[in-house]
């Protein structure tokens, strides 16, 4: 178990994790999708995005660097990869013709016909990440792939909406906790990313006579393989309430992302490249500032956990667009059979709430294969139940 800070500490660490909150409220809201976060995973997918307040499997930490100082036992995951597709990406998976298909032949008024179409796939390979507990450190490495293109509709005009992604990621994180009730981590991340995020017009598109992403210089920088290398930090801290006995009662807070600070917005997240104007993402896109709070519960009877997780994510307004509440917040819930040393039980079934969407799936670890799936729905429009996007995600992974 790692060295206890002195108590006197205490309010100096939750001070200054309340400010960085307070900071954050004054960045600009971007116009944006669903809540992208660094290494997703899936049983928190599976939960609804929920995970703040956890703190009870090593994978915690994607959401809550304090998570892992509650574990008992280390953690190894060899190698992991996950696939996260949407219906259309889906399909052409299953050979039923390529996404190239459904564009290329496609005449202008055609596709402007397709507008609010989109083509989404996400895929993350750990390899590896390690969490040790005792002596409070974790550390990995990961490749993170992404591909996301929606037809938009512009003024007097339509448009493709390509956020193109190759992230390379190294994350050293070190946690510690006082008694049995608090527990802080700190994560620093770097990740070096060929990538673009922008709206590309009909006239562009059309250049040269037919449908054609490969015409904008941002994409031909993506092929060409120009690269940026971005550092981030993340903070967080869970309160157990003494005396809450077998139902672990848990409060998390949790900063992620923080990229750097601006005058006048206050703290950002990790951007990669410059904005072109104020309210829009940088070319190269971002990992946005995500300020949340959560509550967990998961008391144990015989052999089974149940767990229940409610989250308030994007509290800072840097991330999702608009200021509804439900569109912010995510419930999960589990039934685990027989927890392991590691907290991670041998079957779990998930379900969860994100944003007015339903989702679930299970998870199965059989001796040191973890093999997991299941679908979900994020919310790309800026009002709840305005532009849902249904999911699928299948993970396969060695854990030890």
């Amino acid at each position: 178990m790692p060295g206890k800070p002195k108590l006197h500490s205490l309010p100096i660490v939750i001070s200054c994790l309340l400010a960085l909150m307070l900071v954050a409220q004054g960045a600009n809201s971007l116009s944006a999708k669903d809540l992208r976060r660094s290494m997703p995973f899936l049983r928190n997918m599976l939960m609804g995005g929920a995970g703040v307040a956890l703190g009870d499997e090593a994978t915690s930490m994607w959401y809550n660097p304090a998570g892992p100082a509650r574990l008992g036992a280390n953690t190894i995951e060899a190698f992991t990869m996950q696939l996260s597709a949407d219906e259309v990406t889906n399909n052409a998976l299953r050979g039923e013709g390529s996404i190239g298909e459904q564009y290329d032949a496609s005449s202008v008024a055609e596709l402007a016909q397709l507008v609010g179409t989109s083509n989404y796939s996400q895929l993350t390979m750990k390899i590896p990440m390690v969490v040790l507990p005792e002596s409070g450190t974790a550390w990995g490495l990961a490749v993170d792939f992404l591909v996301d293109m929606e037809l938009v509709e512009l003024p007097g005009d339509f448009g493709v909406l390509l956020e193109l992604y190759l992230d390379y990621q190294i994350v050293a994180s070190r946690f510690t906790r006082f008694g049995n009730s608090l527990f802080l981590g700190a994560a620093f991340k770097v990740i070096n990313r060929i990538g673009v995020n922008k709206t590309i017009d009909s006239a562009t598109l059309y250049a040269t006579g037919e449908f054609d992403l490969e015409s904008d210089e941002d994409v031909q920088d993506f092929y060409s393989g120009r690269s940026r290398t971005r550092v981030g930090l993340d903070l967080g801290l869970i309160f157990q309430l003494p005396g809450s006995g077998n139902w672990q009662t848990r409060f998390g807070l949790s900063v992620m992302n923080i990229g750097g600070y601006d005058s006048d917005t206050g703290l950002a997240g990790i951007e990669f490249g410059s904005r072109p104007s104020a309210g829009e993402p940088p070319i190269g896109g971002e990992l946005p500032l995500n300020i949340a709070l959560g509550f967990a519960v998961s008391p144990t009877y015989g052999n089974i956990r149940f767990t229940f997780a409610l989250d308030f994510v994007d509290l800072g307004e840097d991330a999702l667009s608009g200021d509804s509440l439900s569109n912010r917040t995510r419930i999960g819930m589990e039934i685990g059979f027989g927890p392991r040393k590691d907290g991670a039980p041998l079957f779990s079934l998930l379900g969860g709430w994100n944003a007015t969407h339903f989702g679930g799936g299970f998870i199965t670890r059989l001796s040191f294969m973890e093999i997991g799936m299941g679908s979900y729905t994020v919310e790309r429009g800026s009002a709840p139940d305005e532009n849902p996007q249904p999911r699928r995600v299948l993970l396969i992974g060695f854990r030890f």
